[in-house]
C-alpha cells in the first residue's frame, strides 16, 4: 500500500533516455534552416567557398557553444534551458528580460512561422498549381499547433517517441537531397565550384549575416538542457547525445549544401525561394510530390520540439516565483507540466564562443541596425514588468530581518551577506524591551521595510507584505553562569562524546575529518551507498558548530515539552547543494537564500521560499549537487521530523493538527507511511552534521 501511494507522488519523470536526448536535438537542429537558410549564407559570404566556411565555422561554433552548455546542464541540476542558466548566473533581472522577450516575441514567432509553414505545405498538393486560401491556412496551421499542445499535455513518453520518428524522416529528407548530389559529384560534375573562393564578391560587413543564417540552422544543440531534471544518467547522457549529434549534423549540413551547389550553382540557389525544392525539381522531378510531405512532417515536429522543451523553461520560471504559479502545476496522473504547456571542456572553449558571439551581434548593429534596434527594445521593454511586479513581489524575501541567535545572546542581524542596511534597533535595545514587557510588540526598520516584533509569540512580521517568521532568544547567561530572566532557562547540553573538544570554536565551526574505521563513517556509508551505486566516498568530514548545535538542542527540548514525550522523532538525512553555498551552510545553517530550489511539491520549506528538501536516499539528493573537478559534496543532517503530515504545494507551512487547531505539524513529507522526503519549515530543527565529499568510482581516491 505504501508503495503505492509513493508511486502517487506528482513530479516531472525521468523518461528521456539518450536515444530520445539525441533525437530531441537532431530533431531541433535539422529544421527549414537547412532548406531555406542556403540562400542567406551564400548572399552575405560572396561565393561558394566562403559559404561552405561559413557552414563549417557555425558548426564549430555550435559544437563549442553545445560543450558550453553540458558542463552547464552536468553542474546546474534544474530544467530551463537558457533561463535557468541566465538566473543562476547573472541573477534574476537579465534572466526575466530572456523570459519577458523569449514569451512575448521570439517563440510566438517562430511558433507562427513554422506553424504556418505546415499550414501551407498540407494543403499544397489539394490546390496546386494554385496557392491555398490564406484562411484554409491558418485554420490548418492552427489545428496542427493545437494537436501538437495537445500531445505534450497527455504524455511525454508519446511526445518523445513522435520526436525519434521524426527525427528519422529528417535524417532521411537530407539523405535524400546528399545521395544524388555525392552521386553526380562522383561523375565529374564540378563546373560549379570554379573560382569557389572569389574574393571580389566578398563583403565583411555582411559576413555577420550569413553567420546569423548558418547558426539559425544550427540552433537546437541547446535543447537537453531545457529538459535536465527528466533525463536519465545526465552526467553521462547529456555529453553524449551533444557530441554525437552536433557531430552528425555538421557533416550532414556540409554534404548536403555540396550538393546543392552540384546540382544548382549560385545563381539557381539565390534565385531560389526555397533550395530544396528547386535542387528536387533539378535533380528528379518524380519525388517532387514527397517534398510537401517531408515539409510538413519536419514543421510538426519542429513544433512538438520547441512546445516540449520550452513549457520546461516556464515550469521552472514559476517554480523561481518569476512566471505565475500556475505554470508550475503538474497533471497528476500524466504526470506532465500541462500549464506550461498550453563535462568538463578547456577555458578557451566557452571564451571563443563568447567573443566570437558578442563580436557577431555587435557588427550585426552596423550591418543591420534597423531589425536589431526592434530586437533589443523587446527586450528592453520586460524593464518596467520586472521592477513593477516581480521584483515587487520578491523584495520582502531579500530585505526580511531574521533573528540569528549566538549561544549566549539574542542578536539583531539584518541579511548574511555584507552590504545591506542595518536595523534600526540592536541587540541591547531588545533585550531591554523584551525585560519590560515580555508581552510587548516594537515596529522597526531594516532597509526600507517595517516590520512589527511580537515578543509574545516570538513572531516577526513584514508590516507591508504580512510574511512572518518564527524567532528565537536564547536568554543571557549571567556572570556565574545562571540565566538573566526568571521567565526563559536554557540548559546547555553536553556536545556529543564523539566530537573533538579541542576544536570547539566560540563562533563559526570546525571540520573533523573522519577516519574510514570510525562508527560514524561506517553508518554514513552504509546510508549512503543503498542508493548510490557506482559512486564511492573520499571522505567525510563533522561540522562542530556549538552555536547550531546549542540551537538545534534547544529546539529539541521545547518539541519533547509540546509532545509531552521523553524523545522527538529524529533522523539523519541528505541534503544536495552547490559546493559554493557549503561554507555559509556551514555557518549558518539551512538558509533560502542560501540552499537554492528542490521543488514546491510538499511544501515551501526553510531553505527556500520555493522550497529544499531533505531526503532518506543520497540519490535524490545527488540531482542537486553540482560537481567540481568530478567530485559531488553532499550534506548528511540531523533532522527534527517529530509529527508529520502528508505535504502539498499550497503549504508554507505545516498544517494544523486534526485534534488541535492550535498546533501544527512539525514537518510535511511525501508518504506518511513510507517517507523519503522530507520538508522542514523552520531551520532550528536541523543541524547540518557532516559534509559527504563522493565521486564515481572510476575515480574515486579515499582522503
Amino acid at each position: 500500500m505504501g508503495k503505492d501511494k509513493k508511486e502517487e507522488a506528482v513530479f516531472l519523470r525521468k523518461k528521456i533516455t539518450l536515444l530520445r536526448a539525441f533525437s530531441l536535438l537532431i530533431g531541433s537542429m535539422v529544421g527549414s534552416g537547412i532548406f531555406i537558410s542556403p540562400k542567406g549564407v551564400l548572399k552575405n559570404s560572396g561565393s561558394v567557398g566562403f559559404s561552405l566556411l561559413v557552414w563549417f565555422s557555425c558548426g564549430l561554433l555550435s559544437m563549442f557553444g553545445a560543450l558550453c552548455y553540458a558542463e552547464l546542464g552536468t553542474r546546474i541540476t534544474k530544467s530551463g534551458g537558457h533561463y535557468i542558466y541566465i538566473l543562476e548566473t547573472l541573477g534574476p533581472l537579465p534572466s526575466f528580460l530572456f523570459l519577458w522577450a523569449e514569451f512575448f516575441a521570439i517563440r510566438p514567432a517562430n511558433s507562427a512561422v513554422v506553424s504556418l509553414a505546415f499550414g501551407r505545405y498540407m494543403l499544397e498538393p489539394f490546390f496546386a498549381p494554385c496557392a491555398a486560401p490564406v484562411p484554409a491556412v491558418k485554420l490548418v496551421s492552427l489545428l496542427g499547433y493545437y494537436t501538437v499542445l495537445t500531445l505534450n499535455s497527455w504524455s511525454v513518453t508519446w511526445s518523445a517517441r513522435l520526436q525519434m520518428a521524426l527525427s528519422v524522416v529528417k535524417l532521411l529528407a537530407l539523405a535524400l537531397i546528399i545521395v544524388p548530389g555525392m552521386m553526380l559529384l562522383a561523375q565529374g560534375h564540378t563546373e560549379n565550384f570554379q573560382h569557389a573562393f572569389d574574393r571580389q564578391s566578398l563583403v565583411l560587413d555582411k559576413l555577420p549575416l550569413a553567420f546569423y543564417a548558418g547558426m539559425f540552422a544550427y540552433s537546437g544543440w541547446f535543447q537537453t538542457g531545457f529538459v535536465r531534471e527528466e533525463l536519465v544518467k545526465p552526467e553521462r547522457n547529456i555529453p553524449l547525445a551533444v557530441i554525437v549529434s552536433v557531430i552528425t549534423v555538421i557533416v550532414g549540413y556540409m554534404l548536403t549544401n555540396v550538393s546543392y551547389y552540384t546540382v544548382l550553382g549560385t545563381e539557381d540557389v539565390l534565385a531560389s525561394p526555397a533550395v530544396a525544392v528547386s535542387f528536387v525539381q533539378r535533380a528528379f522531378k518524380s519525388l517532387i510530390s514527397v517534398v510537401p510531405v517531408l515539409v510538413v512532417l519536419s514543421c510538426f515536429g519542429t513544433m512538438n520540439g520547441g512546445i516540449f522543451t520550452f513549457s520546461r523553461t516556464l515550469f521552472v520560471a514559476s517554480r523561481e516565483g518569476q512566471w505565475p504559479p500556475l505554470f508550475s502545476m503538474i497533471h497528476i496522473r500524466r504526470h506532465t507540466p500541462l500549464p506550461a504547456v498550453m563535462l568538463m571542456v578547456p577555458l578557451f572553449v566557452p571564451v571563443s564562443f563568447t567573443i566570437i558571439c558578442l563580436f557577431t551581434v555587435a557588427m550585426s548593429f552596423y550591418s543591420d541596425p534597423v531589425n536589431i534596434s526592434i530586437g533589443c527594445t523587446i527586450v528592453l521593454s520586460g524593464f518596467p514588468v520586472y521592477y513593477l511586479i516581480i521584483h515587487r513581489q520578491m523584495s520582502d524575501r531579500c530585505r526580511n530581518l531574521f533573528c540569528a541567535v549566538s549561544r549566549i545572546e539574542c542578536r539583531a542581524e539584518t541579511l548574511l551577506h555584507p552590504g545591506h542596511a542595518t536595523a534600526t534597533v540592536t541587540s541591547a535595545f531588545l533585550e531591554n524591551e523584551y525585560q519590560t514587557d515580555k508581552n510587548g510588540v516594537i515596529f522597526f526598520r531594516a532597509g526600507s521595510q517595517q516590520y512589527q516584533l511580537d515578543f509574545a509569540d516570538m513572531v516577526q512580521k513584514n508590516v507591508l507584505f504580512k510574511t512572518q517568521r518564527s524567532v528565537i532568544r536564547l536568554p543571557k547567561e549571567s556572570e556565574d553562569g545562571q540565566d538573566g530572566s526568571q521567565n526563559m532557562t536554557l540548559s546547555h547540553p553536553a556536545y556529543p562524546p564523539q566530537w573533538d573538544q579541542t576544536a570547539l570554536p566560540d563562533i563559526g565551526y570546525k571540520l573533523i575529518q573522519l577516519s574510514t574505521d570510525s562508527q560514524e563513517y561506517i553508518k554514513i556509508k552504509r546510508l549512503f551507498e543503498k542508493t548510490m551505486k557506482g559512486y564511492c566516498i573520499n571522505q567525510l568530514q563533522r561540522i562542530q558548530n556549538p552555536t547550531l548545535w546549542d540551537i538545534f538542542q534547544w529546539q529539541k527540548e521545547k518539541m519533547k515539552k509540546l509532545h509531552k514525550s521523553k524523545g522527538v522523532n529524529e533522523r539523519l538525512l541528505f541534503h544536495g547543494t552547490s559546493s559554493s553555498h557549503v561554507s555559509a551552510i556551514c555557518e549558518q545553517n539551512f538558509d533560502w537564500r542560501l540552499c537554492g530550489t528542490h521543488g514546491t511539491m510538499y511544501g515551501k520549506g526553510a531553505c527556500s521560499w520555493t522550497g529544499s528538501y531533505f531526503a532518506r536516499d543520497a540519490s535524490y539528493s545527488h540531482e542537486y549537487c553540482s560537481s567540481l573537478g568530478g567530485r559531488y559534496r553532499m550534506f548528511v543532517a540531523q533532522v527534527l521530523a517529530g509529527d508529520f503530515v502528508r505535504g502539498s504545494p499550497e503549504y508554507c507551512r505545516p498544517p494544523p493538527r486534526d485534534k488541535n487547531s492550535n498546533r501544527l505539524y512539525d514537518s510535511c513529507v511525501d508518504d506518511p507511511t513510507d517517507p523519503s522526503i522530507f520538508v522542514i519549515f523552520e531551520k532550528q530543527q536541523v543541524y547540518p552534521a557532516y559534509i559527504l565529499e563522493y565521486s564515481l568510482e572510476t575515480s574515486c581516491v579515499v582522503l
